[in-house]
């Protein structure tokens, strides 16, 4: 049993009694009072956090309709426009080249005199088929032709690109004539290399 007759009495004895009360006050905010108000902070943190994350999907899925839109818009144009050549091997894929270097000359009013076919290039992932072309028509025909080449669905390159005047006799009504050799170049997949690489 705690004998009371020991403690301070008046002044002191108050000053003791609002000391301890101060040091369960504080030990009381220490111990209780200051884990909830961390907790409630962290709380309020996480709340805030999730807020600006649902606003964010809500946002996203709002654009969803559009971006699902844009992206079938995008498939139907890679779908239309071929990177590559078509054709199981080079000579298939210089046919089809040959095909729509005709078809170009065709279009732009000039016609093809003569075709060589260029040796095909391996370029890692792709083996490049190349045709030399030469052809003759107005210079509005050839140059139809060249913008045809350059704006193709399939991707063509051309190289080696040139114009030669086809003499006239003086005095004649016709229009001039050029005769033009172009080197047109076309990619088809590269088979081996994706066999051979892991």
């Amino acid at each position: 049993m705690i004998d009371l007759s020991n403690l301070p009495r008046g002044l002191p004895g108050r000053l003791l009694a609002v000391s301890l009360t101060l040091v369960i006050v504080a030990a009381a905010y220490v111990l209780v009072a200051a884990p909830l108000l961390d907790f409630y902070a962290d709380r309020a943190s996480r709340l805030s956090t999730r807020e600006l994350l649902r606003d964010k999907i809500m946002a996203a899925a709002a654009e969803l309709p559009q971006l699902r839109a844009r992206a079938a818009e995008l498939s139907a144009m890679s779908d239309a426009q071929q990177a590559t050549l078509q054709g199981a091997s080079d000579a298939i894929a210089t046919a089809n080249l040959q095909n729509r270097v005709g078809e170009l000359a065709t279009s732009a009013g000039a016609s093809i005199s003569s075709t060589e076919t260029l040796p095909p290039e391996i370029r890692d992932y792709y083996r490049r088929i190349g045709l030399r072309v030469v052809l003759n028509g107005s210079f509005e025909s050839l140059i139809t032709f060249v913008a045809g080449l350059e704006t193709s669905t399939t991707p063509l390159i051309v190289d080696n690109l040139q114009f030669h005047n086809i003499q006239t006799r003086a005095g004649s009504s016709q229009v001039a004539r050029l005769d033009a050799a172009v080197d047109v170049y076309g990619f088809r997949i590269n088979e081996q290399s994706s066999v051979s690489r892991p």
